[in-house]
């Protein structure tokens, strides 16, 4: 069985690389009988291969395998002749291996599917004992049996799951993935399927007892306040999994290939009436935008819908998580009422750093909320900054906080400064080594209203912030005019309520700023113009899913950086003449 398992995922990592963008959901998903746990589907092996081929060749890596991916796979399983080579390969997981009401452990129920256009000739590649409609065979040195259902060779280790698999007549896979598991089904070339509503109640006992064991092993009387903090945020994340496993119908993971970039898409259908349902019943919009953020080389931005989403209650539900009497439950609560006054959107960037600002400089981020009070947001903000001065965040380290008001005026707007730093212990700072400057400085900045809006800076760049004040109030150039954003919305899915943008290229430049110190020889060649890589997270319909889009160009830029860092430290180093002498 364990050979049978390798083989078979062998055969799917070797193709999942690249593959022709399927129009539809594959035909095979409809011959996977119901019930099945989980299932993983690869689309059009030709095209798969053809795609690989000319991914090789962008990225230039001289892969021969990758040259020929489907005819290196055959020839690795023998199974050369009489496969539909522009069919699906599928592998199904037919029951979850449980203990039977008479309390016997029952084996994994595993199917490869395989296309085949010529049963009698894929049987021709190995020599079969058939009986009645089963056959055996010897596939890479291990008995195997196999039958031909729906235009499909049915493999498997176990004689009676083959004798016995029919295909679906049909089943509700689709129809359970919701609007984004549909998208993931019929967009992806290579898609795994989860059928939650069976896994989900199987997981939950596991998942609990591996909390509890995390839970006890935070109560260490040694960790102090911090293992009651440590107790408080495993509990949290053991409410977000409880919740997924307990709520969930399906999921769906999924890749694609193309020329223009590798796609990662994700899905989650809840069931109606859950909790999970009920919280993401709101449905995303496609007019995210960033209107509000100033025109600058970034280093990560990002824009979210906050409406409907019950923000407040998720931070009081964190508050009410934490340890009686810990400081960060007043944030939390601070938090809370924030998210109440913070409006309708919020759009955020990092922005390339002015590393020769000194320790701090490398915060330089706007966030804008569209506020619908921007008073009292402000006032909920000094709140939570003052609220976590003397917090400790680990032994011997805490917070140190400040807030002025109304330091200056920008714009005829009254500006509010406010301090934030972290007070780390010596051997604490020591064990940072080089990252210790981004600790060091001041991770504060300024506050102010303009338009309906709060303006939030993190950095001590006061021209940042008013650039940010006037784009805000509709002058100046603004980060929603961006090209490459705007280049790779298309790649996203819709109805979305977040959505993110790496900037590469502004990552690569600031990367330089750091090699140019050590190893100028290794500084990274930056094309003008390098598209971003893009994320989303959509809402409608009680599903969620997510989307990430990584740009062949990208790729292909950063490859060729990694690759010049490798040789320049592979480059002997130079011998002066005081050393041959």
């Amino acid at each position: 069985m364990t050979r049978f398992k390798r083989m078979a995922w062998g055969v799917m990592v070797i193709l999942l690389t690249g593959t022709m963008l399927p129009a539809a959901t594959p035909k095979l998903v409809g011959q996977i009988p119901s019930g099945a746990p989980m299932f993983v589907v690869i689309n059009n092996l030709q095209g798969l291969s053809t795609k690989l081929a000319a991914f090789d060749n962008a990225l230039a890596l001289g892969q021969p395998v990758m040259q020929n991916a489907l005819g290196f796979a055959k020839a690795m399983t023998g199974m050369v002749a009489g496969v539909d080579d522009d069919g699906s390969l599928g592998l199904a997981m037919l029951n979850l291996p449980l203990p039977n009401a008479n309390g016997e452990q029952q084996p994994p129920r595993v199917v490869l599917l395989v296309p085949v256009k010529d049963y009698n000739a894929f049987l021709g590649n190995f020599q079969p004992q058939t009986n009645g409609n089963v056959s055996q065979i010897q596939l890479t040195g291990k008995p195997m049996f196999v039958k031909q259902a729906g235009g499909y060779a049915v493999l498997s280790d176990l004689q009676d799951t083959v004798a016995n698999f029919a295909p679906a007549a049909g089943n509700s896979f689709q129809a359970d993935s919701g609007h984004f598991g549909s998208k993931v089904l019929g967009e992806s070339d290579l898609m795994v399927y989860v059928d939650m509503a069976t896994v989900g109640p199987v997981m939950q006992p596991f998942v609990a007892m591996g909390l509890m064991q995390a839970q006890q092993q935070m109560a260490d009387p040694a960790l102090g306040g911090q293992g009651k903090m440590a107790q408080a945020m495993v509990g949290l994340y053991g409410d977000v999994i409880n919740a997924i496993l307990r709520d969930s119908k399906s999921a769906a993971l999924g890749l694609d290939l193309s020329d223009q970039g590798i796609g990662i898409s994700g899905s989650v259908q809840f069931k109606p009436d859950t909790p999970s349902a009920k919280a993401f019943a709101m449905s995303g919009s496609d007019n995210l935008t960033f209107d509000h953020l100033p025109a600058r080389p970034y280093l990560i931005a990002s824009s979210m819908n906050l409406k409907g989403l019950p923000l407040e209650d998720w931070f009081n539900t964190f508050a009410a998580r934490m340890p009686e009497g810990d400081g960060m439950a007043g944030v939390m609560k601070n938090a809370a009422a924030m998210m109440k006054a913070a409006g309708n959107s919020a759009q955020q960037a990092w922005y390339a750093p002015d590393m020769a600002a000194g320790p701090g400089s490398f915060l330089n981020a706007v966030t804008v909320y569209s506020s619908t009070d921007p008073d009292a947001f402000i006032k909920q903000y000094k709140q939570q900054i003052l609220a976590m001065n003397n917090i400790e965040i680990a032994p011997n380290s805490k917070y140190m906080t400040s807030y002025t008001d109304n330091v200056m005026q920008i714009e005829g707007k009254n500006v509010d400064q406010f301090s934030l730093k972290m007070q780390l212990p010596p051997e604490a700072m020591q064990q940072l080594g080089p990252a210790a400057m981004f600790f060091a400085g001041d991770m504060g900045g300024y506050i102010a209203t303009a338009d309906k809006s709060v303006v939030l800076t993190q950095g001590g760049d006061a021209m940042l912030l008013k650039q940010a004040i006037n784009v805000a109030g509709g002058k100046g150039d603004q980060l929603g005019a961006d090209a490459g954003i705007n280049s790779m919305r298309k790649h996203l899915y819709d109805h979305r309520i977040a959505e993110g943008y790496v900037g590469i290229g502004a990552i690569m430049n600031l990367a330089n700023t750091f090699i140019a110190m050590f190893a100028p020889d290794a500084a990274m060649d930056v094309p003008q113009n390098l598209p971003p890589v893009a994320s989303s997270m959509s809402v409608h319909q009680t599903g969620v899913g997510t989307r990430t889009f990584v740009p062949l160009p990208t790729i292909v830029a950063v490859k060729n950086a990694v690759m010049k860092v490798i040789e320049a430290q592979q480059k002997p180093a130079a011998v002066s003449d005081a050393s041959t002498r």
